[in-house]
């Protein structure tokens, strides 16, 4: 069986003919584009500056917030001394009214 030019029209519709092939990437122009060595070096340069990062940040966010708690309990300590204090104070008073109470009832 012989090809006919009905064929050939179908063959050249298939494969790619010399101006097709031009158009596609050289050796030459994949020069131009990473290497997957490249990119994997790159993300791995990148993921450790980003965790370098967040752990700056993470240490900066515990210390913001432990001086924050620190600075909380300082006050509740202050607090329960003055109030102590105050009780105290109280305490005094108190029987300083009942004394005085009962000399003026008498």
């Amino acid at each position: 069986m012989a090809i006919t030019d009905t064929d050939i029209k179908k063959l050249k519709t298939i494969f790619a003919t010399k101006d097709d092939l031009k158009r596609f990437a050289t050796k030459d122009d994949l020069k131009n584009y990473p290497t997957k060595d490249d990119l994997r070096f790159a993300l791995a340069h990148q993921k450790d500056e980003i965790l370098d990062t967040m752990t700056q940040l993470l240490t900066q966010f515990k210390s913001d917030i432990l001086n924050t708690i620190s600075s909380f309990a300082k006050e509740i300590q202050d607090n329960r001394e003055e109030r102590v204090v105050l009780a105290s104070q109280v305490s005094r008073n108190t029987k300083r009214i009942e004394v005085l109470e009962s000399k003026l009832a008498s």
